[in-house]
């Protein structure tokens, strides 16, 4: 079954996400995904339970792209984040990552030894810090997105003129259409490349 557009690409971006944030010793467990419908104004929950298993949906569903449908907009809602490099495990939950009207919440989980809570604490906020930046860079990258979902009448027939977002389509489809094993995580950089200046939600 082939996806659309931008629920394709918002999709990857998510796995960008949670790839980046395991990469920097994150890992990312119970993913919970919003899946927007434009056109009803519906919103859809699923969950993942892990990175593999979000993978296994995007191999499984979303490298088939119909280009002449946008699909849902697709946004991280919730996870936990779990970390062993301060020598102890470390969690991390984070919500609200979705709604870009509003600040998103990352809240260390507590530990019980609270002797070791305070030798570790300025590694932990380090820690936080460098994980909001990560998430700060998805946010970024999904308000463009977001921005040119509700503005799009056509990805497939649109003229010049029809719609104010049909360059940002474009350029979607020729990063899918060249790279259409989209397994990099060079979709953020694509996206500031091709909205530079374009305003934020």
């Amino acid at each position: 079954m082939a996806s659309g557009l931008i629920e394709s690409i918002s999709f990857k971006l998510g796995y960008n996400l949670i790839y980046t944030l395991s990469q920097n010793k994150a890992v990312a467990t119970n993913v919970r995904v919003d899946f927007f419908d434009k056109n009803l104004q519906a919103h859809d929950m699923w969950s993942y339970v892990d990175i593999q298993t979000y993978l296994t949906d995007f191999n499984d569903n979303y490298r088939i792209v119909d280009w002449c449908s946008l699909g849902d907009l697709c946004s991280i809602m919730s996870m936990q984040l779990t970390s062993n490099t301060l020598g102890f495990e470390t969690t991390y939950n984070v919500s609200g990552l979705n709604d870009l009207t509003r600040p998103y919440t990352i809240s260390p989980g507590r530990q019980y030894d609270q002797q070791r809570n305070e030798m570790y604490a300025s590694l932990q906020t380090s820690q936080q810090q460098h994980i909001a930046s990560i998430l700060d860079e998805y946010r970024a990258s999904l308000s463009r997105i977001a921005y040119a979902y509700p503005r799009v009448y056509s990805p497939c027939y649109a003229q010049p003129g029809w719609s104010e977002q049909t360059g940002f389509l474009y350029n979607v489809k020729k990063f899918l259409y060249i790279s259409n094993r989209v397994n990099t995580s060079e979709v953020n950089s694509f996206i500031d490349t091709w909205v530079e200046g374009l305003p934020l939600v």
